[in-house]
């Protein structure tokens, strides 16, 4: 690194030896060379002045080439660690960026299998809420199906008690073997009818353990009522079984008094009669 151009001009203004401009001729020729040598004087002092001027500028110089120099060399060093900084973060950003894709695939793919489930649960609830309303329906159908048919065997088991009733009166106004012999076939019907209401009752109170629709409570009161009935109508039967019992007896008694009765000395004549029928009663 050179000099300043206006340092360099200067000194070589004051190293040129100047040349000495003719003065005119006086009549002080004494005078004029005094003069002059004072002049080279004090242009030599200038001269020495500027040098020693120069030494210091050209240590000055020297000191900031050295300064530059070192600057130069820090600027080298941090230029070197910008650039190892900067591909270290250029690293970094790429390896964050490569990890940024592969989440955002994974998440784009957590998001698929969730709608896929969401979908395959909303199905799932759909079938179950067709199948639900389809048992429903089933049951509600079977158990009033049930209903009627109970309605129907207490009906005709009300008809036949009722029918055996009017036979067993008419059976009370008749002692013939025959009749007989169809009240044992009554009773046998009768039996057969509380069976037939026991088996009921197991039915209804399988349908009760089974229930399990929105109608339960209205449902298992309307059994209980008419389970009641049927409870109401199975002691009739006994009651009926047992009058039916006492009236076999009494027939078969009736029998007997009439074998008697046909007797010379029997003493059976004077037995109440019921349409010409002797009637013992039995409690």
């Amino acid at each position: 690194m050179g000099l300043p151009s206006f340092i360099t001009k200067s000194i070589e203004r004051n190293d040129t030896p100047q040349r000495a401009t003719p003065r005119p001729v006086t009549s002080k020729p004494d005078t004029a060379n005094s003069k002059l040598v004072e002049d080279i004087k004090e242009l030599q002092t200038r001269r020495s002045s500027q040098r020693t001027k120069f030494k210091s500028l050209q240590k000055i110089i020297e000191q900031l080439k050295q300064d530059v120099k070192s600057r130069d060399a820090d600027l080298a060093s941090i230029n070197q660690k910008l650039a190892e900084i900067e591909e270290q973060y250029k690293k970094l950003y790429e390896e964050e960026q490569a990890d940024h894709d592969v989440t955002k695939d994974k998440l784009k793919g957590i998001s698929q299998e969730l709608q896929e489930k969401n979908e395959f649960v909303e199905e799932l609830k759909r079938k179950h809420e067709e199948s639900m309303q389809e048992i429903k329906t089933r049951y509600e159908d079977k158990l009033k199906d049930l209903q009627e048919e109970k309605v129907r065997e207490v009906k005709e088991r009300d008809e036949r008690i009722e029918k055996m009733k009017k036979q067993m009166v008419g059976f009370l106004k008749d002692n013939s073997w025959e009749r007989q012999q169809q009240l044992e076939e009554l009773t046998k019907e009768l039996g057969k009818v509380s069976e037939e209401a026991m088996t009921l009752k197991i039915k209804l109170k399988s349908l009760l353990r089974n229930n399990q629709c929105e109608r339960c409570d209205l449902l298992k009161q309307d059994i209980v009522k008419r389970d009641r009935k049927i409870a109401e109508q199975e002691i009739s039967i006994k009651e009926l079984m047992t009058v039916c019992k006492k009236f076999e007896k009494q027939l078969m008694q009736q029998v007997s008094f009439q074998g008697l009765e046909n007797r010379p000395d029997s003493s059976f004549r004077d037995v109440p009669r019921i349409s010409g029928v002797p009637v013992i009663l039995i409690f």
